[in-house]
């Protein structure tokens, strides 16, 4: 078996640095995913070459959205002012974007995401991770009309890195 799956340690500005490191030494691949970071594969290398960008100073300066694959949930791109309506009932989420004007990218990509499965056998190595609404942003539930769940997973194979995402409204 060739393929590991492991963690490593790094020096994180007010996160928990520990990354999952997906790695087929025979293949030369390595895929780095950072949990504390909503759940970003932020590298990938295949013999010596970054197939993913990844910010030099992510650690340093976490931007979730300036690296990799970043989550982007329960919305991407913005929404104007920050507002919405739904059903009837008006929603006013941060200000987030660079110019402090517009709500951008969602909640799942800024937040810490749960590990619930890892492993590798001889053909591929993978993580999976979850982010609950209810459990995992509780604090933002009055921000958005509905409860979701996502449960992520990435998994190297030799020459490829396979993303599968689903999404759950419990609600």
């Amino acid at each position: 078996m060739t393929f590991r799956v492991f963690t490593e340690q790094r020096p994180a500005a007010n996160l928990n640095g520990t990354v999952i490191v997906l790695s087929d030494p025979a293949s030369q691949q390595r895929a780095e995913v950072w949990p504390a970071l909503g759940f970003n594969c932020f590298r990938w290398s295949v013999a010596g070459s970054e197939i993913l960008y990844a910010d030099p100073h992510l650690f340093e300066s976490p931007v979730p959205t300036r690296s990799g694959f970043p989550i982007l949930f329960p919305f991407p791109n913005r929404i104007r002012d920050g507002r919405f309506s739904w059903d009837g009932r008006n929603f006013s989420l941060p200000l987030n974007d660079p110019a402090k004007k517009n709500a951008i990218h969602g909640f799942a990509c800024r937040r810490p995401w749960r590990l619930i499965d890892r492993g590798a056998d001889e053909t591929s190595a993978w993580v999976t991770a979850e982010f609950d609404s209810e459990r995992d942003a509780a604090d933002m539930r009055d921000l958005w009309p509905g409860d979701y769940r996502l449960v992520v997973s990435y998994r190297l194979f030799v020459g490829r890195l396979r993303v599968t995402a689903e999404v759950r409204n419990p609600g």
